[in-house]
């Protein structure tokens, strides 16, 4: 027997296999529960056919795997090249050091023949075993003290006012009370406070403890402290509610709320929402959220937020206010925010001479939701200077403003001629807007969407739209998505007209705007005077506010061959819900049973309602029998009100065995009048949607 050729062998074989290089870890210091991530780095001729690496805790330390005496800690495929990586959490009860090792196997079953580790040092946390406050009354200055125990040593402990009382320390809410690195005789930490006015009537003081290794305690500790009887809490007392819309967006969604809000303690937060039942304090389910303000600058608190009025002609916005004891205000305050008012229907800027440029501009209040206009209105038309669509005051100069009398249907018409200076050129573009008041500042009192014009020159055959009507709708219908549009009108060209071409002008500045309005089509036309008309269907790119416009064109060519586009009044465009149930359309019950449904629906503004019955005679219709198997609820169990989830229930009782159907609907809270399309109604409501339910 050659026993060096053996050996040889033996060896050869060896460098054949694979084995694990190296085993590192992301941190070496760890505390329990922490997730650290290991790299497994495999070498050797077939480390390329190695499928899996294993990871076990080598509980008796001896480099090898043993069977109910080492912890398993399961195995990894995810690999970068030859190396493995596992996230590895460090179990709770760990503490000392913990010798980690790792294996790996290849296709056909062949481990390592070299296996590797790493040895990670368990850091315990902080624990807190005593907390107190003296003295527990009084206004006077206080302490707080606390004691902790660590596997090392504590380092120090730190104590703070944890004003929204959720037990860890938060940044720019919580009020820092001090750090103490100094235990006193009897091993306890301590501080002293005073409190001030700021403070709640009860307030929770927490301590945390951090250690050698810089690792923070996991059960922090708190308490309450007790002011004397002398000072008694109060609710906060709000004021000076203010109701602030963006008119220069022109679609008036954009709301600014301001509200001042005082407490002989310190006022939490306040809250805003729109009270759609008109009770003057929330309702849940029925009620939308605006949102909350927890900053205040000088006490005035104040929220700048989006809303889609849910399809009223206004809302009314209430606030509240809560102090850190928990109480809420002695006194709601409200106001209201319009959906729409006036609106620029046509303007037009042709110089005049040479020396003067005439201003042509209507102004109109749509008779929508029953409203009833102003007796009269401010003015302006300004220049835009840097030709960038919006109004700034500083830059943009007002050149021409006033008063005139509007009557509900439309209408006042300015046509001021300013002359014009050295530095106006020919291609100037002037913007005009309804304002609230011609003084203070006035883009603070626009009260209309803004509609540009480009300087013309002085040309008799300019063509125009002389009259433009739009129909959304009918009797039955809303301005929502599906409903036939019908815009008809008149044009004048005395050079002969070509085509009139017709668009949604979602940002209302009377402009056409590629990638922003909605292109609706065209239709040919002749002559030099004529009618239109042309019609389609909303879709639901339009949803939200626009307004129908029309241009018409001359038969030359050129950069004046289009009229100005013509609009006659806001259009707000909805969308009905949708609603589906989940989990299928198919169920069975028990005979007797409640049935429990979540739906899930989506509107554009803000759903209001889920309901359900049951077809008990089966004719598709909701009649008598069906009376006893209803069910309605706005109470929401996810998402938010204009994509979530309702929960209803109907009981069975006195339902025969056999199969029916069940019928869902969602409703929003679009609400409209006499004078609007469709008349007056609470609510849109979504199509049917129905499922089958077979009880045995």
């Amino acid at each position: 027997m050659n026993t060096t050729s053996n050996i040889e062998q033996l060896e050869s074989r060896q460098m054949m296999s694979h084995g694990i290089a190296n085993v590192t870890s992301d941190d070496a210091v760890v505390t329990p529960g922490q997730v650290v991530t290991v790299s497994i780095e495999v070498n050797g001729a077939d480390a390329a056919a190695v499928s899996a690496a294993t990871l076990f805790r080598d509980m008796n330390s001896n480099g090898q795997w043993d069977a109910g005496v080492d912890v398993d800690l399961g195995s990894t495929t995810s690999r970068n090249g030859n190396t493995f990586v596992k996230q590895l959490t460090i179990g709770a009860g760990w503490n000392g050091s913990a010798r980690i090792m790792a294996d790996a196997v290849t296709n056909g079953g062949a481990w390592a023949s070299v296996r590797n580790g790493v040895t990670l040092r368990i850091n315990q946390m902080p624990t807190l075993t005593e907390f107190g406050i003296t003295p527990r009354a009084g206004s006077t200055p206080a302490s707080v003290f606390a004691k902790a125990t660590d596997d090392s040593s504590v380092r120090a402990m730190t104590f703070f006012l944890d004003r929204n009382e959720n037990g860890k320390w938060d940044a720019g809410t919580d009020t820092s009370l001090g750090t103490s690195f100094a235990r006193g005789g009897d091993d306890r930490f301590r501080v002293s406070f005073t409190p001030d006015d700021s403070w709640a009537r009860h307030p929770r003081i927490v301590a945390d403890a951090v250690d050698d290794d810089n690792d923070w305690s996991r059960d922090r500790r708190g308490g309450l402290h007790t002011f004397d009887d002398s000072w008694t809490p109060s609710a906060p007392s709000l004021s000076n509610l203010t109701v602030s819309q963006d008119w220069a967006r022109t679609d008036g969604k954009r709301i600014t709320i301001r509200v001042s809000a005082l407490d002989n303690s310190a006022v939490r937060a306040v809250t805003f929402f729109v009270d759609h039942d008109d009770n003057g304090r929330w309702t849940p389910g029925v009620d939308d959220s605006l949102g909350t303000s927890s900053s205040s600058n000088g006490g005035v608190f104040a929220l700048t937020t989006l809303t889609d009025f849910a399809g009223r002609p206004d809302i009314r916005i209430v606030a509240d206010a809560v102090d850190f004891d928990g109480s809420w205000a002695s006194a709601r305050l409200s106001g209201t925010a319009r959906n729409g008012w006036g609106f620029v229907s046509e303007f037009e800027a042709e110089q005049d001479s040479g020396t003067q440029v005439e201003l042509e501009a209507k102004f109109t209040f749509p008779s929508i939701f029953g409203r009833t206009a102003p007796t009269s209105s401010s003015w302006i038309i300004f220049r835009d200077t840097a030709r960038d669509g919006l109004y700034d005051s500083a830059n943009d100069p007002v050149i021409a403003s006033g008063t005139d009398p509007v009557d509900l249907d439309g209408n006042i018409r300015v046509r001021p001629r300013p002359t014009l200076g050295a530095l106006w050129a020919s291609n100037n573009r002037y913007g005009t807007a309804l304002a609230s008041s011609l003084s203070g500042n006035l883009a603070a009192n626009i009260i209309s969407n803004i509609r540009y014009a480009d300087q013309r020159s002085n040309n008799p055959n300019l063509p125009r739209i002389t009259d433009l009507d739009d129909q959304v709708g009918s009797s039955s219908e809303y301005a929502r998505v599906g409903a036939t549009y019908v815009l008809s009108g008149t044009f004048e060209v005395p050079s002969g007209a070509s085509v009139v071409s017709f668009f949604f002008d979602k940002n209302l500045n009377g402009i056409w705007d590629t990638g922003t309005d909605i292109d609706l089509g065209s239709r040919s036309v002749s002559g030099t005077t004529g009618s239109f008309t042309f019609s389609g269907i909303v879709q639901r790119s339009m949803i939200g506010f626009g307004a129908f416009a029309a241009a018409v064109k001359d038969v030359t060519s050129g950069a004046e061959s289009w009229s100005q586009p013509v609009s006659e009044e806001v259009t707000q465009v909805f969308a009905a819900p949708t609603v589906r149930t989940v989990g299928g359309s198919t169920f069975t019950a028990p005979r007797g049973s409640t049935l429990v449904f979540d739906v899930n629906y989506s509107d554009d503004s803000s759903a209001r309602a889920a309901t359900a019955f049951i077809d008990a005679n089966g004719n598709g219709l909701f009649d008598g029998p069906d009376s006893g198997y209803v069910a309605a609820t706005s109470l929401i169990i996810g998402g938010s009100r204009s994509e979530g989830s309702m929960r209803l229930s109907i009981n069975t009782a006195g339902l025969a065995a056999g199969t029916y159907r069940v019928y869902f609907a969602v409703s929003d809270h679009h609400r409209g009048d006499d004078s609007s399309p469709g008349g007056r109604s609470n609510g849109l409501w979504s199509e049917r949607y129905a499922i089958n339910i077979t009880l045995t």
